[in-house]
């Protein structure tokens, strides 16, 4: 019993779509005599070619009129075009080498060479200025101001 009650309210809903759709076309058309005499409209010679389409009407979907181009078109001055913005300051890349990966329990630690000497930094720790941001299988994620680093192995 339930699935025909499903398919009756489908029914209705359908039928309440269609009414709607037939109903703003049937609308546009009824207008469509009284736009032509007050925008001037002279009706086309019918179409001969079997394969073309006339697309001259008017879509009864659409709510605002589209406003035709005129061919015109102001000019621009020089000083409204968009220059972007060079940074002040670029920082250097990290000085140290991305060596490897490493875990101890839920806190991930990255192990860096720098000078010949290996240190372990665990991410979100601050090195020579740069923040890790995160390490992932090859590689590490470093941030110093708003400029990103991703250093491989």
């Amino acid at each position: 019993m339930k699935n025909r009650k499903v398919v009756g309210v489908l029914l209705l809903v359908v039928a309440v779509v269609w009414s709607i759709v037939i109903w703003r076309i049937a609308g546009a058309l009824g207008d469509q005599k009284d736009m032509d005499a007050v925008n001037g409209y002279r009706p086309l010679p019918a179409v001969t070619v079997f394969d073309s389409i006339r697309v001259d009407y008017p879509d009864p979907f659409l709510k605002s009129e589209l406003q035709v181009n005129s061919g015109k078109q102001s000019a621009i001055r020089p000083s409204a075009f968009f220059v972007p913005d060079m940074p002040l300051h670029t920082a250097d890349p990290p000085s140290f080498l991305f060596r490897g990966r490493l875990r101890r329990g839920k806190r991930a630690y990255v192990l860096l060479e720098s000078d010949g000497r290996r240190e372990i930094v665990g991410v979100g720790d601050v090195i020579d200025g740069f923040r890790i941001v995160k390490s992932a299988g090859d590689s590490a994620v470093f941030v110093k101001g708003n400029q990103r680093y991703v250093l491989k192995k």
